[in-house]
């Protein structure tokens, strides 16, 4: 706060305290409100409330003290206070015109254009018009909808009083909301032509300068007005929001530096800090700036950013009931209906997003991201043809906009229209020369027809100079990764680099290349040339631990687990119990997971600690852990306790509980995949199935219709089970576990070659899926040419999942396939501590042994792993143990 400021409040508090000392040697009603008339004249509102409560203790019935008091409020923003306190003005005095007109000014405030209208007709009743009163009309109309009557009243103000500049304001905002820019401008000029230096008037000609979609323009509009009127907050928080649009992200922590040591804790300012970490996606430290500036001055736009953050956070919920906050306040808020929709959308609740996209086009049939979510709704049902009508829309009102066109590629992909989707491809990046996404998305349709050269242009050709190339150039490297050309890809990688240092997965696939060329200095080198620059990075310290521990420095990646989990890095855990599991400290993993949870109390910890006391057979424990958790949050405790039932195999329990998940979340189809899942293991199938059709009925969700396609694998019925993977594909065609489920119905019909290319399309769009890689490395393992790009795969899954026994296993295959059977032996050593039971682990532990010249020790596990029942590689199993003299 500024010192004049401060000094300004300190003596109005003295003067308050003076005379309330006075008041108490007699002084009267009358003498209270005299002061409290005095400091409104001086602009200090909050003093004068003092006053005129004073002056109401002294004579609750004294009207004018009343009325200025709810003025006073007014004055302050404390609007409902302000409506308390003319309500009961009103109820001792209706026929007072100065009452009237200050509910009519009130309500205009509080957006209430019934109440306002009103109000103005008595005052009107009682005085006749009044510029004031037609310009409160005029503003109530445009509040309702009515624009013709709103510009009547307004302009009907005007000749009343023809220099009025709030009338005119008012005018030139209706045009503006009416699509009538210029005319806006022309007002505002006329405003300004009156009283140059007019603060709202400035104020509205930098707000329209935003239909120009000049950046410089706006900012400089933003600019000028601060620099007339300094302590204009709004001013300064509009320059920093649009260097933060522009990508100055320098600039944008100056502005905001500079507003916190001016104005402190305001709400302006928390919003800036709110965004500032919205764009680092720091969504934890966004979401807590947003609350604080709720709190501070609960705005629309504080609502709306906070719900963005919570969708960062992946709280759906939560964020839905912010954006239904600015929706209650503000039924036509565009992008706040806009955002719930496509948060329904994101939930499967397709109904419901649908309904939403059709209210958002009734109430602004001109904006395109309305037709665009009912396009997405629709594709999402398998309408395609509304879809397609409703991007036609969207394109010809919003030409520029590529994911309207890359929408409309998916639906000519899916069709088999490949030289319509090419030319709704070239149309995206042609409206968006910019847009990554659309470049990427034409870059890997070339990629698909075999044209890498085409392909590498398409990114080649987007790139500025700045550092976003270095996404592009991640791109090219996975384009020679998938043309085994390793050296390009490193090269590629190595320009992402240079274009941005920072960018993390540069170096991580660079390092994933170097090991599975079995150079594993030169991958811990890229990890390490990383973490110089980021020596904090939680992930970076995993990956590299892993790494150690594969090259035998075991020290050294356990002092980089601790460091990652002082971080709190939520892999670093689980990798850190998976390690003492495989080296038989079962008792330290318990305690190291108990004492994370009792910390932490978070569900992530939760369900480590379940599994891992589930595992030991300990699911007593385990439940009691949920059911206290339910207090907390019923529907995770549920899907807990589900799980453990599960595991227990006591699936009467555990169908109670998925009846139970059923209830609790009656608007998602969780509960009834879980119910089918418990029949099926239950030994009815059909029942299973028969839930999930019915579910399907209600739903409409796709993952209802992969659960039928399961079930029928599991029953042999491979043509029922693809006829639902069809279904599901021609309704939601980018349905990822569809296009999984596809090619593992391919894999499982020993189809490799098509299930290899479904897997490694799958892997264009979501990168980061262990299983897929898993499931790939493990078709890629039986042929020379394809084990490189096996061991990158496997090496790739097992750092994003270092606890899983299932992806070691096939990284101890592929490493004992490339002849590097020490680390194989070291990798399924840990499988075997973490899954003992498992006869297929075993026999592959045995392989490596063997490969590594300890017969002793292989024959030993390839005996233990013929003991039990007889597994898919028994025979397999039986040549070993005989070549090894068993």
């Amino acid at each position: 706060m500024q010192f004049s400021v401060v000094m300004r409040l300190l003596a109005a508090l003295a003067l308050v305290l003076s005379l309330l000392a006075a008041g108490c040697s007699g002084e009267t009603s009358e003498d209270f409100l005299a002061e409290g008339r005095k400091l409104m004249e001086q602009g200090n509102s909050s003093g004068a409330i003092v006053f005129f409560k004073s002056a109401l203790e002294k004579e609750p019935q004294l009207y004018e003290a009343r009325l200025a008091l709810g003025q006073a409020y007014a004055a302050e923003g404390k609007l409902d206070q302000a409506e308390t306190a003319f309500q009961k003005c009103l109820r001792q005095n209706a026929s007072d015109p100065e009452l009237r007109l200050a509910l009519a000014r009130l309500y205009t405030q509080l957006r209430k254009s019934r109440d306002t209208i009103e109000h103005v007709n008595a005052y009107e009743g009682l005085k006749g018009r009044s510029a004031e009163t037609e310009e409160l009309k005029g503003i109530a109309l445009a509040m309702g909808g009515n624009a013709p009557g709103a510009e009547d009243a307004l302009r009907s103000a005007l000749q009343l009083e023809p220099r009025r500049i709030s009338s005119r304001l008012a005018l030139a905002r209706l045009y503006a909301s009416t699509g009538r820019v210029d005319e806006a401008r022309t007002m505002v000029g006329e405003a300004l032509a009156i009283s140059p230096a007019d603060h709202d008037s400035l104020l509205l000609a930098a707000e329209l300068t935003r239909y120009s979609g000049d950046d410089a323009a706006i900012t400089a509009a933003y600019r000028t007005l601060s620099e007339q009127y300094p302590d204009d907050k709004y001013a300064r928080y509009m320059i920093g929001a649009q260097e933060m649009k522009t990508g100055n992200l320098d600039a944008a922590r100056q502005t905001t530096a500079a507003m916190r040591t001016r104005f402190g804790d305001d709400a302006l300012v928390l919003m800036l800090e709110g965004m500032l970490a919205y764009a680092d996606k720091d969504y934890e430290a966004a979401a807590r700036a947003f609350q604080r500036s709720v709190s501070a001055r609960p705005t629309l736009d504080a609502f709306f950013r906070l719900g963005l953050a919570q969708v960062g956070l992946g709280d759906l919920e939560t964020a839905l009931s912010q954006f239904r906050v600015v929706l209650d306040k503000q039924p036509q808020h565009a992008e706040a209906r806009r955002m719930v929709a496509a948060t329904l959308l994101r939930q499967n609740r397709i109904e419901d997003a649908q309904a939403e996209a059709r209210r958002l086009v009734e109430m602004h049939p001109d904006y395109p991201w309305g037709h665009f979510l009912l396009a997405s709704a629709a594709m999402a049902r398998g309408d395609m043809e509304l879809a397609a009508r409703e991007l036609d829309v969207v394109t010809s009102l919003a030409p520029a906009m590529a994911e309207a066109h890359l929408q409309k590629s998916y639906i000519n992909i899916s069709s088999g229209r490949f030289d319509l989707a090419e030319s709704d491809l070239n149309s995206a990046v042609s409206a968006s020369p910019g847009n990554i996404q659309a470049r990427v998305a034409l870059f890997q349709f070339n990629m698909g027809r075999g044209r890498f050269d085409e392909a590498e242009k398409v990114l080649t050709e987007g790139m500025n100079g700045t550092p976003r190339d270095a996404v592009l150039w991640n791109y090219i490297a996975g384009m020679y990764q998938l043309r085994r050309d390793d050296a390009k890809a490193l090269e590629a990688l190595e320009k992402a680099q240079q274009a941005d240092p920072d960018l993390r997965d540069s170096y991580m696939t660079a390092s994933r290349i170097r090991a599975a060329a079995g150079d594993e200095a030169g991958a811990l080198e890229q990890l390490e040339r990383y973490l110089q620059r980021h020596p904090d990075d939680g992930r970076f310290l995993v990956v590299s631990a892993v790494l150690l521990d594969l090259t035998g420095d075991a020290q050294k990646a356990g002092a980089r687990l601790d460091r990652a989990r002082e971080l709190d890095e939520p892999s670093a855990l689980p990798a850190t119990v998976s390690r003492l599991m495989s080296r038989g400290e079962t008792d330290k993993a318990r305690q190291l997971l108990q004492d994370a949870y009792a910390a932490s109390g978070s569900l992530r910890d939760l369900s480590m600690l379940t599994g891992f006391l589930t595992g030991q057979g300990r699911t007593d424990e385990a439940l009691a852990l949920y059911e206290a958790y339910a207090a907390k949050d019923p529907v995770a405790a549920a899907r807990g306790i589900f799980a453990v039932h599960t595991l227990k195999r006591d699936y009467q329990k555990a169908l109670e509980q998925a009846r139970k998940l059923s209830d609790l979340e009656a608007s998602s189809p969780e509960g009834a995949l879980q119910e089918a899942a418990t029949m099926e293991r239950m030994g009815d199938p059909a029942a299973a199935l028969a839930r999930l059709e019915e579910a399907y009925r209600k739903f409409q969700a796709p993952q209802l219709l992969i659960a039928q396609a399961s079930v029928a694998r599991r029953m042999d019925n491979i043509d029922k089970a693809e006829a639902y993977i069809r279904t599901c594909l021609k309704a939601a065609p980018d349905f990822v576990p569809a296009k999984v489920a596809a090619a593992e119905l391919a894999h499982q019909r020993g189809r490799l070659d098509e299930a290899a290319a479904a897997y490694e399309e799958i892997l264009q769009r979501v990168p980061d899926d262990a299983a897929v890689m898993n499931n790939l490395a493990m078709i890629y393992v039986r042929d020379e040419a394809t084990l490189r790009r096996a061991l990158q795969l496997a090496l790739t899954a097992y750092v994003r999942q270092p606890d899983s026994p299932q992806i070691m296993d096939t990284l101890g295959l592929c490493l004992t396939a490339a002849g590097r059977p020490a680390e194989a032996v070291r990798v399924l050593r840990r499988a075997s501590a973490l899954l003992p039971d498992d006869q297929s682990i075993r026999y592959h532990y045995a392989q490596a042994l063997a490969a590594a010249g300890e017969k002793g020790a292989a024959l030993k596990e390839v005996s233990t792993a013929l003991q039990g029942s007889e597994f898919s590689e028994a025979g397999e199993a039986r040549k070993l143990l005989k070549k090894l003299g068993g």
